[in-house]
């Protein structure tokens, strides 16, 4: 198969409210996963919070040296919004920029570009208060908060990243209640997806207007939902638990609209899409790359009466389910996913896989902490990426996550995604088998 092209992206990714702890230190304000963490009502394993995880905050410059062992040319992380704008719009928090500051500097000292995440999930409970992304308004304050990021770290960052996995923030957060802001509304569901989208498109047509030399994508996490059997009950099962999921704002920038069986079902709910006048065009804003997160993909089956969409998912017979997830192993999935959105986009937008990893209960013999699972995972994911990057699918490169074990969402530190595992006792850092395979890799295709 073809080799990777020289300038290929390697890279890790991290949130920063799963790394950088510093909760409320220096100006920062809280946001959603601080208010959450710290209620009563909080659903986090064993009611954990990410008040220190792997404080990144105070141990960058340690963590920047293990990115360089790990010869990685980039690390995507994210901005904490609030602790840029502590109050989500209006005085801006020095100590904040300083922070960033020094960590894009100690990355491009050491080789490695920055790959910055807007936002990823951490919202400021100054603005959730007056309605989050369920307010039309967000998309100003969004496009506040990017202009402070962009004049201020524009010369240095060569790619930017809108929103992560608007999915998670927007029908989990606001339709399912999983997550912070963990409300349960039709309606918030489908107005926070449509502000987000246009929040995204609002961001991107800013980047342009001020001339910024870097390039700017986003992260879709793509989840693709089969049907378990050929039975129409099932097809029709899986076409609405897409257009209802991930597929809502894929199919927005790929087609321009979204996904008529999303839309019919929120209107059997009495809500209808909050479009106004130019919304379609700036969530179709051309972007530089597609940013494609892929773990997995699912099968569902019909089932009258369960969940919102009357199915329910199902395991399949000869696929491997990862050890400390439910999930089951699939890379030929990426492989059709990566087809897919090479059709969909008629191979001009180069795509970067922006996330691809799996959780595993790592255990240490002999002063090693072996993880072949994950090893394995991402062996064959980056196969089909080559695979697929052979046929001819423009792609621009991989990150994968994570680097660092840290704090995963309601999962607290009970599930582990690094490379470089972490005690959260003392703080230690130590490579895993993983780390030191994708080490090589990347040493033997850069």
């Amino acid at each position: 198969m073809e080799k990777f092209p020289k300038d290929f992206i390697w890279g890790v990714g991290s949130a920063s409210y799963q790394v950088e702890g510093a909760w409320n230190e220096d100006g920062k304000g809280e946001n959603i996963w601080d208010r959450y963490c710290h209620s009563p009502e909080s659903k986090v394993f064993e009611h954990q919070n990410a008040d220190v995880t792997i404080d990144e905050y105070h141990r960058f410059e340690e963590d920047m040296d293990w990115l360089k062992e790990l010869r990685c040319n980039a690390y995507r992380f994210s901005i904490s919004w609030a602790r840029i704008l502590p109050a989500g719009t209006g005085a801006v928090n020095p100590k904040g920029i300083a922070y960033y500051n020094k960590l894009i500097d100690g990355l491009l000292a050491r080789g490695i570009q920055p790959m910055v995440t807007l936002y990823h999930w951490d919202l400021p409970v100054a603005l959730q208060d007056k309605g989050g992304w369920a307010n039309r308004e967000i998309v100003d304050w969004f496009a506040e908060y990017a202009r402070v990021c962009f004049e201020n770290f524009g010369d240095r960052v060569p790619y930017w990243i809108t929103l992560n996995e608007p999915t998670v923030f927007t029908f989990s957060g606001h339709l399912l209640g999983a997550v912070p802001p963990c409300i349960q509304s039709f309606e918030q569901g489908l107005y926070s997806a449509h502000h987000a989208m246009v929040a995204h498109g609002t961001v991107v047509r800013l980047f342009r207007k001020m001339g910024l030399k870097g390039k700017i994508g986003f992260a879709f996490d793509i989840v693709p939902k089969l049907p378990y059997t050929d039975a129409e009950e099932d097809k029709k099962a899986a076409r609405l638990a897409n257009a209802t999921t991930q597929y809502f704002f894929y199919e927005g920038v790929t087609k321009g609209k979204y996904p008529k069986e999303a839309i019919d079902f929120y209107e059997s709910k009495g809500v209808k899409l909050p479009l106004q006048d130019g919304d379609m065009e700036l969530v179709t804003e051309k972007c530089d790359f597609f940013g494609l997160n892929y773990y997995l993909t699912q099968a569902v089956r019909y089932k009258k009466g369960c969940g919102l969409f009357d199915c329910e998912y199902v395991f399949r017979e000869n696929f491997p389910v990862a050890n400390a997830v439910e999930w089951e192993i699939d890379p030929e999935g990426l492989y059709d996913v990566l087809k897919d959105v090479q059709k969909a986009t008629n191979n001009e937008v180069p795509i970067i896989i922006t996330e691809n990893g799996i959780c595993q209960d790592d255990y240490c013999e002999n002063g090693e902490y072996n993880d072949d699972e994950r090893l394995g995972y991402i062996r064959a994911h980056i196969d089909v990426i080559q695979k697929a990057y052979s046929e001819g699918v423009k792609m621009a490169g991989y990150v994968c996550w994570c680097g660092f074990d840290n704090f995963e969402w309601n999962n607290g530190t009970n599930k582990r995604f690094g490379l470089i595992h972490v005690d959260f006792e003392t703080q230690k850092r130590t490579m895993k088998k993983s780390g030191k395979w994708y080490r090589e890799f990347i040493s033997k295709n850069s």
